[in-house]
């Protein structure tokens, strides 16, 4: 299965960014080399659900916190796709994450039972925190 730098982040599996303060002012994201999670780029997103395995779908997501966006398409369980949640949620600290379940997917789900229990420890949000998914960088040095 793949897992994206979001999921790893989520589930702490990764130091890439950390916070710093700069005259106290506000914090700012900064970069910290780490140890690559991945074999090739090709590991590192899906183009389709079935690259996933079973129980989880090929999604766009985007997350945010103290000014810090990260946007990228991966593997997630398919309870994150569940419709009553509009695919918003919190995570710790007041982090939003969101993510945009292709339709098809959703429709081979079928109903609202079948998406399962959250896999993951975070909350529905209630609305959508964006209108629609963007990328937030498309290289290195703009994630800097």
């Amino acid at each position: 299965m793949k897992l994206t730098v979001a999921t790893a982040a989520l589930l702490g599996c990764t130091q890439a960014i950390t916070n710093s303060t700069s005259d106290g002012k506000s914090e700012v994201a900064t970069w910290v080399d780490g140890k690559e999670l991945y074999e090739t780029r090709d590991d590192r997103v899906c183009k389709e659900s079935n690259e996933c395995g079973p129980d989880y779908v090929c999604a766009e997501h985007q997350w945010e916190y103290n000014n810090q966006q990260e946007s990228a398409r991966g593997c997630w369980h398919k309870s994150i796709c569940k419709p009553s949640t509009l695919g918003s949620f919190w995570m710790f600290d007041g982090r939003a994450i969101q993510f945009w379940c292709d339709k098809d997917d959703m429709q081979t789900i079928g109903p609202e039972q079948n998406y399962g229990d959250l896999a993951y420890p975070i909350w529905e949000a209630g609305a959508q925190h964006w209108d629609e998914w963007s990328v937030t960088c498309s290289s290195h040095d703009e994630c800097r």
